[in-house]
């Protein structure tokens, strides 16, 4: 079965598409240095993938980041647009007709080198923490963006 190329993403072009998806990572990449910066950040652990509890950490920069990931999608993509989060199963379908497009965030990638910043009092070095948002189109990665 031969799939047809995506061509556009609802009502944007795909080039409108890749400029919002850029956009959306670089406001929350500058979020995620602001939160640093203010240095007020609250840790937990969490479930790993595993299903070890406490396995894992993420902070509330790391809640924070994927909030505003997820405010970003409600502004800039058409609504039909789906996207699943790292942090607290954030999930919302896709619900194209014949198509499905989901983002996936992961909003602060490298949270153990961003407590240590914390800890130490410094500034995150260029790559530390990165913000990644992935596409799928049909359930398949097609684009990411870090």
């Amino acid at each position: 079965m031969v799939r047809k190329a995506i061509q556009a993403v609802g009502p944007l072009s795909l080039s409108q598409f890749h400029t919002r998806c850029l956009h959306m990572v670089r406001v929350t990449a500058g979020g995620i240095r602001r939160g640093v910066e203010q240095g007020n950040v609250h840790i937990e652990g969490k479930t790993s993938y595993a299903g070890v509890q406490g396995a894992d950490v993420v902070t509330s920069i790391d809640l924070a980041a994927q909030r505003q990931l997820a405010e970003l999608a409600a502004r800039y993509m058409p609504p039909q647009v789906g996207y699943i989060g790292e942090e607290q199963g954030l999930r919302r379908p896709s619900t194209f007709t014949g198509r499905s497009v989901v983002l996936t965030f992961d909003p602060a990638d490298g949270t153990r080198r961003l407590i240590a910043a914390m800890r130490d009092k410094r500034p995150l070095a260029p790559g530390e923490v990165s913000v990644m948002l992935g596409v799928q189109v049909d359930g398949k990665a097609v684009a990411g963006y870090i």
